[in-house]
């Protein structure tokens, strides 16, 4: 604190007071009287001060001379800026903190009523002067205990706009987080203790006798990837609610900014829980409020654990806990501050709450800490998101609304590491309200960093997924099973003994091989590999314990789930079929890695007999669909689910029967404008809003997603991956749901708002869909597939990771030529297998590399035409590769907006061809509805069935169709008909 002349005055005039004080006067300790601190005197006048923003309070007490002990009291309210302050709240008890007393003959009441006259004797004078200006100094004494106000950081990841009360909002760091609602209503952990929910504010101006709950008053949001603002407003007042969490201390601030032009009484009010996340538990809660530390104190009787809430601008608390005198109308604990008009310009006013563990974190220690460095926690935070940002790959396409989906994806999966106290650093699954209980939807430890793993090492998290890896590795059980969840109070329950959920899901040793797999090829990391391999062969041989000897494929022992996540359903089931067969291919890989060939011939062979199983077992002729799994008697379960569309995405499955599942996931039945259902409409067992069987995921929409593009309907494909990429704000800004309502646009009332595998279908949509990039590090090789929306004239990835190095992609088209330039950095040597996709019907005329013709081949799948060309770039930093073609057909087709509970509207294109001057649509829509399909062809189209106009628009021809009418008889449950858009076509 800088120190003024008016500070050395003052401290000048205190210390007078003090000299003179004791030689008239003995004082005895304070104690507390209806709540209130006050002061016991003998024979003479006790002064108490206490110091609030722009006011002092004055309390007088008399000696036994004049009427006994306390017998007159007076208060008034002495302000430097205003005269009055708003009395007192009658609701609990103010406590006045802060108070300095002064015995002195100097004050006296000879008529034992109260009256004073200061100025009865020179020794009076004096002290009076003393005080008054102790009474001018206070307000900047009280000042000091702010925050000053620092800059928030603009940033250019913010998302802003009407809080809308229903969305979520977080703000965590790695030991504690406060997340809730748009509407201001939050709760807060430190992990992994949940310290209190309901928490709100409410605001009174001075002169007001209104006192107005901050829900009704919530207008705008900006949510940034370190912190959170809600900002509230009146008529006469505005206040921004900042949420911040410092990325490694066991505690969180709130900071508010007041714009008023009066002083503002702020009641912050929450509801105390000091509980151990589920399905741990603890009792005997005690609330008070601690006077010195002016905030509220949870503790339990063993001591284990705690937790502050509090605030240096408190004049006051409550700390009725769940004393019988609890009301329904303030079943809350409440904490006032208040704020004047100058501090408000220049200050904020902090909430800090903290944690405690006995032994592990203070709390107390955390409140200093935070309340002393918070400006230099929140630059930490700040720059810790802007390298990130600035270190992964950017990614910049012309729609600014998916360049923006995916730089928050690595925001969004940063955010979900957790340093637990008892289990050490790893990444939860998700955020969500957890309400009334202990439960915060799913953050706790999964093996979701298995499934998500492509989303981890595609946004340049490569470095996250070893820990998260490792996290995992720490947990698996000695028969090599990989647990599937730790709860974050494992380390005080004993959760892998008397909780089955552990190890529960019997395909997360199948994931964990995947992912293994995938992230050797990615990385060529070796050194993690041999690592790793102990477990990673662990997880093998518990993989082989499962087998049936009969088929070679997995069973699901009794009371575990499989895919699935229901018990008793199947002995066997077709997907978890698929990830054994991806499994298996994973193993054969890193086994040749590990120079065991041994190995990896014989996961080759148990591929083999897998694959011929899985066909011989589940594919079922009639339904041209895969049934869902075997009961153990041996009949068929026919679950119509999507799961099996992770195999068709793997290449588990004969290319025939993984179209035939591809087209059949792409109708309405199936898919939502919002993803794919958990269960097909057209099974009996669907069940609206069912977490299980009626609902619609990310994580299911991403295997038809990435298999659209591997089989060429890459207009499907980038129809519902840019439908996923919108969920970025649909619920929670910046994250991504974990399940919506299987028939209404709307977050399942049990879904997760911010979920890790969600984060699957965001950027490798795009970089292993729309460009189609796969990396064999270890091999050096790059393969490149792109399928260029026609509606995209450009697109380009700059610094994504190749093992040590990095590679730039920029990719142009036009009608008739697709242009490619390729930057390479950090390795020695590359090859490129490069097959762009072309529209279909297109004619090649040329493949030049830097200007000169190179050998191609073609490939026409009727849907697209691929170019295939291999480039050796050993000696080359960077190449441009330029494919020349004429006529061809691409399609777009335009999104119709839906609003928050619609049903699904857009058109399905479940395949696409074009043969003898015929292009082909096979389309689902609504009968009652119009669509438009663009073409981008430079060929005319002479005729359309079912199209109701078609109009050429530069490189472009619209086409507005509609269902025939003889389809409309045949809705689907989703209130859909199928029908075929053939369009003749002619050449200029």
């Amino acid at each position: 604190m800088i120190i003024g002349t008016g500070m050395v005055v003052t401290l000048m005039a205190m210390v007078a007071v003090v000299i003179v004080a004791p030689a008239m006067a003995t004082v005895r300790p304070c104690c507390v009287r209806d709540r209130y601190r006050m002061a016991e005197t003998q024979g003479s006048v006790t002064l108490a001060l206490t110091g609030i923003p722009n006011a002092v309070r004055v309390a007088l007490a008399t000696d036994d001379s004049h009427g006994g002990p306390n017998s007159a009291v007076e208060s008034d309210w002495i302000g430097n800026e205003t005269s009055k302050v708003a009395p007192y709240e009658p609701s609990y008890a103010m406590p006045m903190t802060g108070w300095l007393a002064f015995g002195a003959s100097v004050f006296t009441a000879p008529n034992g009523r109260g009256t004073i006259n200061p100025m009865s004797n020179p020794a009076s004078r004096f002290s009076a002067g003393c005080v008054l200006a102790l009474l001018l100094f206070l307000p900047t004494i009280v000042r000091g205990q702010r925050i000053p106000e620092f800059d928030l950081g603009a940033s250019h990841l913010e998302l802003s706009g009407p809080a809308e009360p229903w969305r979520f909002v977080n703000a965590v760091g790695e030991k504690a987080g406060t997340w809730g609602f748009e509407s201001g209503v939050l709760e807060g952990w430190v992990y992994p203790l949940k310290v209190f929910h309901d928490f709100s504010l409410a605001f009174q101006m001075e002169g007001s006798p209104i006192i107005f709950p901050g829900e009704q008053l919530i207008r705008a949001v900006r949510v940034r990837p370190q912190s959170v603002d809600l900002q509230y407003s009146a008529e006469r007042f505005t206040v921004t609610e900042t949420l911040f969490t410092p990325r490694r201390e066991a505690g969180f601030v709130i900071l508010l900014k007041a714009n008023i032009s009066a002083p503002l009484r702020v009641f912050v009010r929450f509801r105390p829980d000091l509980n151990l996340m589920w399905p741990g538990s603890v009792g005997g809660q005690v609330v008070s409020w601690n006077q010195e530390k002016r905030c509220v104190e949870l503790n339990e009787p063993t001591g284990t654990y705690s937790a502050l809430v509090g605030s240096p601008a408190a004049v006051g608390g409550t700390a009725v806990g769940y004393h019988p005198y609890l009301t329904n109308d303030q079943p809350y604990e409440q904490i006032e501050l208040r704020v004047g008009v100058d501090e408000a310009r220049r200050a904020y006013v902090p909430i800090i709450v903290t944690g405690g563990i006995r032994n592990i974190y203070q709390p107390a220690a955390t409140y200093d800490r935070i309340l002393k460095d918070v400006q230099e926690f929140y630059a930490e935070s700040v720059k810790h998101y802007a390298d990130l940002d600035a270190n992964g790959p950017q990614v910049i396409t012309p729609d600014a609304e998916v360049n923006s989906a995916l730089r928050w994806s690595q925001i969004s999966l940063d955010q979900l590491k957790v340093c637990n106290p008892y289990l050490g650093c790893g990444y939860v699954s998700g955020y969500g309200s957890s309400g009334t209980g202990t439960r915060p939807m799913y953050a706790w430890f999964f093996d979701e960093p298995n499934i998500s793993e492509r989303a981890w090492t595609e946004v340049g998290g490569s470095e996250s997924m070893r820990e998260a890896f490792r996290f995992i590795q720490r947990y698996q059980r000695e028969d090599g099973q990989i647990p599937h969840e730790v709860s974050q109070s494992a380390g005080a329950v004993d959760w892998f003994r008397n909780y089955p959920y552990a190890y529960i899901h019997s395909d997360s040793s199948l994931w964990y091989l995947i992912a293994m797999g995938h992230f050797y090829r990615f990385t060529g990391d070796r050194a993690f590999l041999k690592e790793s391999w102990p477990s990673i062969r662990k997880a093998y041989s518990y993989c082989l314990s499962l087998l049936n000897a009969n088929n070679g494929l997995p069973q699901i022992p009794p009371e575990d789930w499989g895919s699935m996540e229901t018990a008793g359903v199947a002995a066997q089931d077709s997907a978890m079929a698929g990830e054994w067969i991806a499994a298996l291919r994973a193993t054969a890989e890193l086994a040749r890695a590990m120079d065991d060939p041994d190995l990896a011939r014989e996961s080759e062979r148990r591929e083999k007999f897998a694959s011929d199983s899985l066909e011989r077992m589940f594919w079922n002729p009639s339904l041209g669909y895969y049934d869902y799994g075997m009961s153990k008697a041996g009949d068929k379960v026919t679950y119509l689910n999507p799961t099996i569309g992770y195999s068709a995405w793997f290449g588990s499955l004969p290319q025939q029967h993984a179209l035939a599942v591809l087209e059949r996931l792409a109708t309405a039945e199936f898919l939502s404008d919002w993803g794919e259902r958990s269960m097909s409409l057209a099974d009996s067992r669907y069940n609206e809003n069912s977490y299980q069987v009626g609902s619609a995921w990310p994580f299911f929409t991403v295997a038809p997603i990435l298999a659209e593009y591997r089989y060429h309907n890459a207009v499907q494909g980038f129809i519902s991956w840019i439908s996923m990429t919108r969920l970025r704000m649909f619920n929670a800004r910046g994250a991504m749901p974990e399940s919506l309502s299987g028939s209404f646009y709307r977050l399942l009332d049990n879904g997760v708002p911010h979920q890790m595998f969600s984060e699957l279908v965001a950027m490798p949509g795009f970089i292993e869909g729309v460009l189609g990039m796969d990396l064999d590090v270890p091999h050096a090789v790059l393969h490149l597939a792109p399928h260029m929306p026609p509606r995209w004239p450009e697109v380009a990835v700059r610094e994504f990771p190749f093992g040590q190095g990095k590679v730039s992609l920029e990719l142009h088209q036009r009608p008739g030529r697709l242009n490619s330039d390729l930057r390479v950095s950090g390795t020695s040597q590359l090859l490129l297998e490069y097959s762009p996709a072309l529209p279909a019907g297109a004619m090649v005329d040329s493949v030049k590399q830097d200007g000169r013709p190179i050998p191609f081949e073609i490939e026409d799948s009727g849907s697209d035409v691929h170019v295939h060309v291999h480039v050796n770039m050993k000696s080359l930093q960077e190449t441009n590769i330029e494919v020349d073609y004429h006529g061809g057909v691409g399609v777009d087709v335009p999104w119709q907006s839906i609003l928050e509970g619609d049903a699904s509207r857009n058109l399905h294109v479940l395949s696409t061809s074009y043969q003898n001057g015929k292009f082909r649509m096979l389309v689902e829509g609504r009968p009652e509805l119009e669509y438009e399909i663009r073409l981008w062809t430079p060929w005319q189209v002479a005729d359309a069935t079912s199209a109701e106009n078609i109009n050429r628009k530069g490189d472009w021809t619209i086409l507005r169709v509609a269902a025939p009418t003889n389809t409309k008889a045949h809705r689907d449950k989703a209130g859909y008909v199928r029908w075929t858009v053939v369009a003749a076509m002619q050449s200029n």
